[in-house]
């Protein structure tokens, strides 16, 4: 008899990832999603329900709609009985999956543990009491009460940066020269949802990535964003990033990440972390998420080590053996190779049309994987989590100096153009 497993939001490359002799394959998904679904995946689905909820560029609107996919679940269980595995390597619906777990005793990223990684002051509370350095701060869900403001940053005059609790990508991230400026802000501003308030640590951001099964870290890799994700998103900036080569800080990562992992009791699956690296090469923790890293990073990490770590969360939210089976530090970049990986910029946020690209006869050996844009074709069209990206490419190499080199290499060629479409 086959086993009952929920995929919550969109099925599109989960399916091709579950042996559907063995398994009955459901979803749980919003409208707008749904629509996009070809006949060939419908037919793939034992049942499907759908909700009214619709994507927008917040993170929370499946959580908002968690009462109508909990009562939808209801209607799945009722009908087919017990349910094996909730499927969710999607961000927005990682708390989802973690609910219904905790609701109906189904094994998996808790209620708990996915809650924590979806809200940026939890995650700092529930370091409280470990080695893990965190950066204090405070929730607002509104910037009337301007008192709370200025008692927790009363001896404090530095930057100050506020965004939303569960956002991405630095999508709706603020920054202020000082509490002045930010003072003056709430003054002629509102706020729509809850937003954590911290001092600006003005230091370079590693994106820690992993797949841990039992406790145990089968998969790890370091790498440090050579631009942050706010200067992509606000500053029409590249997006480039490379894994770490110096071993200690490497050891201060892996360390970092197991204790956190510790403290919010994530046992087995995969995450994305993201930490300060200071100039005396210590750390101070950023923000978590229990599933793979976005923005192509998961296709670096399948491109350079051969670890797909979206294949690991379906694998782990299915409690089915990790593809990783044991570990390999051969596999994992570090002194001995290392990888990268960069969107190049476009310039505009706007609605445009490509023209034309130059510069791809300067592609340097180290790139195995590349991908542009068609000519002819719309960026910045329509709703997108970041802003669209001219181009990616995934590096390999012997050295942190050869990668480094080359990334420079293509953010100074590589170059799209564009007219407003």
């Amino acid at each position: 008899m086959k086993e009952n497993v929920l995929i919550i939001g969109s099925p599109y490359k989960v399916i091709d990832n579950i042996d559907f002799k063995k398994f009955d394959v459901h979803v749980v998904i919003d409208r707008f999603t749904y629509m996009s679904l070809s006949k060939v995946t419908l037919k793939c689905l034992k049942d499907i329900k759908i909700f009214r909820g619709t994507l927008t560029p917040k993170f929370d609107y499946y959580t908002d709609c968690l009462s109508d996919i909990d009562k939808l679940f209801c209607e799945l269980v009722e009908e087919y009985g017990q349910f094996s595995a909730i499927i969710a390597p999607y961000e927005h619906a990682t708390y989802a999956a973690g609910f219904l777990r905790s609701k109906y005793g189904i094994q998996g990223i808790s209620k708990h543990t996915a809650l924590i990684c979806r809200d940026k002051f939890k995650m700092k509370k529930a370091l409280a009491n470990t080695n893990v350095r965190v950066v204090p701060g405070i929730v607002v869900d509104t910037l009337s009460d301007t008192n709370v403001i200025e008692s927790e940053f009363a001896n404090y005059d530095g930057q100050i940066v506020m965004k939303p609790i569960s956002s991405m990508g630095s999508k709706g991230v603020e920054i202020f020269d000082n509490k002045a400026a930010l003072l003056e802000y709430a003054a002629n501003n509102k706020i729509n949802e809850k937003h954590l308030i911290e001092s600006f640590i003005s230091a370079p951001v590693l994106h820690i990535d992993g797949v841990i099964r039992n406790g145990e870290l089968r998969f790890f890799c370091p790498c440090l964003y050579l631009e942050t994700c706010y200067a992509y998103e606000h500053e029409n900036t590249a997006l480039p990033s490379i894994s770490l080569s110096d071993e200690d800080q490497i050891l201060a990562s892996e360390q970092l990440a197991k204790d956190v992992l510790e403290a919010i009791n994530l046992q087995n699956g995969v995450f994305h972390l993201e930490a300060f690296l200071l100039d005396d090469g210590s750390l101070i923790f950023l923000e978590i998420g229990c599933r793979a890293g976005g923005a192509h990073i998961n296709d670096m990490y399948r491109e350079t080590c051969g670890h797909d770590l979206f294949i690991e969360s379906i694998l782990a939210d299915m409690h089915q053996p990790s593809n990783i089976k044991e570990v390999d530090r051969s596999t994992w970049p570090g002194s001995q190779f290392t990888v990268g990986r960069v969107y190049t910029k476009t310039g505009t946020r706007e609605r445009s049309k490509v023209r034309g690209l130059s510069g791809l006869d300067k592609i340097p050996n180290s790139v195995v994987f590349g991908e542009t844009r068609n000519i002819g074709s719309t960026i910045n069209s329509g709703f997108a989590m970041m802003k669209d990206h001219a181009s990616i490419f995934i590096l390999k190499g012997h050295s942190y100096s050869e990668v480094l080199a080359d990334l420079k290499t293509i953010e100074d060629n590589v170059n799209i153009q564009l007219e407003r479409a």
